[in-house]
């Protein structure tokens, strides 16, 4: 079944509904953040729905890097020079990939969105060359490999390994990560608890536990996690709880409107970065109840006109219960508007004054 109808209209806008939702099969570990935080998020994720909202240009210069590692680890790059052709063919993947994307075509080449692509490009290829394999005998057990299906007996529980290491002391789980590894108190807890998950999974379809869990950054900066074996077994239970709890409000809710009031979380901590706000009836509505949050820079209201600006960029102005909001900066060419026509405009940047906003990057137009 499609999940989401997507119609184009007036210069290439989408209009998106959301018409059903289809109950999960497992839960995996990079998964299971999204679910605890919010299930609706975590249910459009895990059903491979595609985010609705651009995301920072850093996030898909990650997904060409973690692409490359995972090519580095498994042999398929020899020398600096395959190294160098891997990593173009990565970007160019990605490219292709955001330029079929009325959302995020803008974005292409990436190269030159993402700040300090050289130096990020350097320490990424640095990395890879030191985990190119010899192959040596590396991998001499069944669940040593790279990008390792593992999952529990009962197959509620289970993902991709990014690599599972058999050293003297038993198995090292690793996984590469792109973004910054440590946060305020030490290594970011989301990381620690999907490598504790991992764990769990390891030892109920094994026997064994890991000897380690570590990430590697972008940088080769290795970290090891250390674990306690009962909250990996606590963390498992409360992901099979939890799939069990969305599946029962799918399965038993018949209105799609009620599922959705009974699966989404909405806080300005939840729904600043996700990407499916567009579709999210519960967003506006908790946003409009309580106006003096830290919610996201989104707004709706009536095309009334624009003004042209001195930097061949326009001033756009929306009116919504007798208060006009200004938008800086809009550029005509990437968001044709309608006079008349009602929009909820995503990803704004606020400026000091009062009801005043500035288009970005991943600014996203709508229609309501």
């Amino acid at each position: 079944m499609n999940n989401w109808e997507r119609k184009i209209i007036h210069g290439g806008r989408m209009l998106v509904k959301l018409t059903d939702l289809q109950t999960l099969d497992k839960v995996t570990p990079s998964r299971y953040l999204n679910l605890s935080q919010c299930k609706l998020r975590g249910v459009l994720s895990s059903l491979g729905i595609p985010g609705l909202l651009p995301v920072s240009p850093n996030a898909y210069f990650g997904i060409a890097a973690h692409r490359l590692l995972e090519r580095a680890s498994k042999g398929m790059v020899s020398n600096q020079e395959n190294l160098d052709n891997t990593w173009n063919l990565c970007v160019a993947e990605v490219d292709e990939e955001l330029a079929s994307s009325l959302l995020t075509s803008h974005l292409v080449p990436l190269s030159t969105h993402v700040k300090q692509y050289e130096l990020k490009k350097r320490l990424l290829l640095n990395t890879a060359a030191f985990l190119i394999p010899s192959f040596s005998g590396e991998y001499n057990r069944q669940l040593s490999g790279n990008e390792r299906w593992i999952e529990t007996p009962d197959r509620k529980v289970g993902g991709y390994a990014d690599k599972i290491v058999q050293t003297a002391a038993g198995y090292e789980i690793i996984d590469y990560k792109t973004g910054e590894v440590i946060g305020r108190n030490g290594i970011k807890a989301e990381y620690s608890i999907q490598l504790m998950l991992y764990a769990g999974i390891l030892y109920e379809c094994s026997g064994e536990w890991p000897a380690a869990l570590k990430i590697i950054d972008v940088k080769g900066n290795s970290y090891t996690i250390g674990f306690d074996k009962n909250e990996c077994i606590q963390l498992l239970s409360k992901a099979r709880i939890l799939l069990l709890e969305v599946n029962e409000i799918i399965a038993a809710t018949k209105s799609l409107e009620e599922k959705q009031q009974l699966l989404a979380t909405p806080t300005p901590e939840n729904c600043r970065y996700c990407s499916y706000r567009p579709a999210c009836l519960q967003y506006w509505n908790k946003k409009k109840q309580t106006p003096g949050a830290q919610w996201p820079h989104d707004i709706t209201g009536t095309y009334t006109d624009n003004i042209a600006l001195g930097n061949g960029t326009h001033m756009l102005r929306l009116e919504f219960n007798n208060i006009v909001y200004k938008i800086r900066g809009w550029q005509l060419e990437r968001h044709q508007v309608v006079p008349n026509e009602k929009y909820a405009i995503y990803n704004l940047s606020k400026d000091k004054a009062e009801n005043c906003y500035s288009e970005t990057m991943l600014t996203t137009l709508y229609n309501c």
